[in-house]
C-alpha cells in the first residue's frame, strides 16, 4: 500500500475552512464511528415503537422482522447523513472514470479471497456456531426485499461515504496514508459489533481504503462493497455448515486455501498496477 502523498498535498493547498481538510485523530474516528451506531440506534426505536402498537409487545417475531426491514435502511441513511451534514465529502467522492471498471473488477476478487481464508479460520474460533446461528436469527425473518434494500444496498453506500468518505479523509489530513488506512479499517471492524464480521471487515476495510486513497473517489468501494454483500447474501445459507464439511476431504480443503491466498495475492499485484497510474496522472497535473 503506497503513499499517495502527492494528492493528498493537493487536496491540503485547498479552503482551510472546508470541513472535509479537518484533521481527525483516532480517537476522533472512533467517537464518529460510536456515533454512528448511537443514530441508528435512535432510529430504530421509533419504527419499533410503532410496530409494537400494530402487532403487540409480545409478538417478538413481527418486532424483529419488521423493525429490521424498515428500520435497518432508515437508521443507515440517518446515520450517513448526520456525519455527512457534520464533516462533508471531497468534490471528487462521485466522480467516475472507466478506468474504475477494472480496478472494481480485481478488488472484489481480492476481498473475496480474503474473506474465504478469513471467514474458515473463523469457524475455529469459540462458540462460532452459536455466534453464527445469533447472525442469522437476526436477518433470518427478514423479506428478502428488504434485506436486499438494507444489507446489500443501502447499508454498503452509508458505510463507504462514512468510514472512507469521512472518517479515513479525515484521517488523511492527520496521518500518513499507511496509518489512516489501518486506523480506518480497525475503526470499520469493530463498528460491526459481531465476533465473526471484525477482523474480516478489517482485511476488506484495508483494501477498500487503499483504492479510496488511489482513486479519490467512492464508486470503486460502492460497487464493491455492494456486490460483496449481494453475492454474500445470495450464497449464504442459514446454517452453521463449514466449507471443509462440503469438501469432505481435507486436502481440497486446506488446497483450497492455498489457491485463495494465490489469488489474493496476485490481486494485490495488479491492484498495485492499476492503482498505480493514479500516482502518475496526478504528478503529470501537478
Amino acid at each position: 500500500m503506497e503513499n499517495n502523498e502527492s494528492i493528498i498535498d493537493q487536496e491540503l493547498q485547498t479552503d482551510p475552512l472546508d470541513k472535509t481538510k479537518q484533521p481527525l485523530t483516532l480517537f476522533g474516528g472512533i467517537m464518529l464511528g460510536i456515533q454512528f451506531l448511537i443514530i441508528q440506534m435512535l432510529a430504530m426505536i421509533p419504527v419499533m415503537v410503532i410496530v409494537m402498537a400494530i402487532y403487540g409487545a409480545e409478538n417478538q417475531e413481527a418486532i424483529s422482522s419488521i423493525s429490521n426491514a424498515v428500520g435497518m435502511p432508515l437508521a443507515f441513511a440517518a446515520g450517513a447523513w448526520y456525519l455527512y451534514r457534520k464533516r462533508g465529502l471531497i468534490s471528487t467522492a462521485f466522480r467516475w472514470e472507466n478506468s474504475q471498471i477494472p480496478i472494481t473488477l480485481v478488488g472484489l476478487i481480492t476481498i473475496f479471497s480474503i474473506s474465504y481464508i478469513i471467514g474458515e479460520l473463523m469457524t475455529y474460533m469459540p462458540y462460532y456456531d452459536e455466534i453464527v446461528q445469533f447472525y442469522m436469527d437476526m436477518i433470518g425473518n427478514m423479506n428478502p426485499a428488504a434485506l436486499f434494500l438494507g444489507v446489500v444496498l443501502i447499508g454498503p453506500i452509508c458505510e463507504e461515504i462514512i468510514f472512507r468518505g469521512i472518517i479515513l479523509e479525515g484521517l488523511l489530513n492527520k496521518y500518513d496514508s499507511t496509518k489512516a488506512i489501518v486506523y480506518s479499517a480497525l475503526i470499520f471492524g469493530g463498528i460491526h459489533l459481531i465476533p465473526i464480521q471484525v477482523i474480516n471487515a478489517f482485511f476488506i476495510g484495508l483494501v477498500l481504503a487503499w483504492i479510496y486513497i488511489k482513486t479519490r473517489s467512492l464508486w470503486a468501494v460502492i460497487v464493491i462493497h455492494v456486490l460483496h454483500n449481494g453475492i454474500a447474501v445470495l450464497g449464504g445459507d442459514t446454517g452453521t455448515a463449514t466449507t471443509r464439511d462440503y469438501f469432505g476431504n481435507d486436502l481440497y480443503y486446506y488446497g483450497s486455501f492455498a489457491l485463495a491466498a494465490v489469488v489474493a495475492y496476485a490481486g494485490y499485484l495488479v491492484l498495485k498496477n492499476l492503482l498505480g497510474k493514479y500516482d502518475t496522472m496526478t504528478e503529470s497535473v501537478a
